[in-house]
C-alpha cells in the first residue's frame, strides 16, 4: 500500500504543541480560512490542475477552490463550474518563479521529485474529508 493510502493516524496531542494550536487559531490568517472550511469539509476531491504558485481543486459538489500565493501569503477563492482564465493565472504568477525546479544545494535529494507540487495534489483525489475539529 503506498504511503498516500494510508488512513490517518491519530495520537494525542501533546500540550505544549496544543498551545502553538491554539495560537494560530489566535490568527488573522486562521480566521481567514475559517470560510473555505465550510467550504469543503465533506466534500471529496475530483481533479485538481497545479502551477507553480498555487493549485485548484475541483469537488464533488461542482465546486473548486483555487490556492495562490500573493504578497507571500497563501490566499484563496472558490466558484462554481470552471475558474476563469485571469483566476487560473493566479496559480501561475511569475513573482513566485518555477517552484517545481529544484535548488542547485539539493539536486541530489531531489533529482528523482521533479513536479512535486502536481504529483502530491494528483494523490490527494478523494481524500479531502472532514475527521473533526483541528
Amino acid at each position: 500500500m503506498a504511503e498516500h493510502d494510508k488512513p490517518p493516524e491519530y495520537v494525542e496531542v501533546p500540550p505544549e504543541i496544543r498551545q502553538k494550536f491554539d495560537q494560530l487559531e489566535d490568527s488573522p490568517y486562521w480566521r481567514s480560512l475559517q470560510p473555505l472550511k465550510a467550504l469543503v469539509v465533506g466534500r471529496t476531491i475530483l481533479s485538481s490542475e497545479a502551477g507553480h504558485s498555487g493549485f485548484t481543486l475541483f469537488l464533488d459538489d461542482g465546486t473548486w477552490v483555487l490556492s495562490y500565493l500573493d504578497e507571500g501569503m497563501l490566499k484563496w477563492l472558490t466558484g462554481a463550474g470552471q475558474p476563469s482564465k485571469e483566476q487560473g493565472y493566479l496559480m501561475h504568477s511569475s513573482v513566485y518563479g518555477d517552484g517545481t525546479a529544484s535548488l542547485a544545494s539539493r539536486w541530489r535529494e531531489m533529482r528523482h521529485e521533479s513536479k512535486r507540487l502536481p504529483s502530491k495534489i494528483v494523490h490527494s483525489r478523494g481524500c479531502l474529508q472532514s475527521h473533526g475539529p483541528v
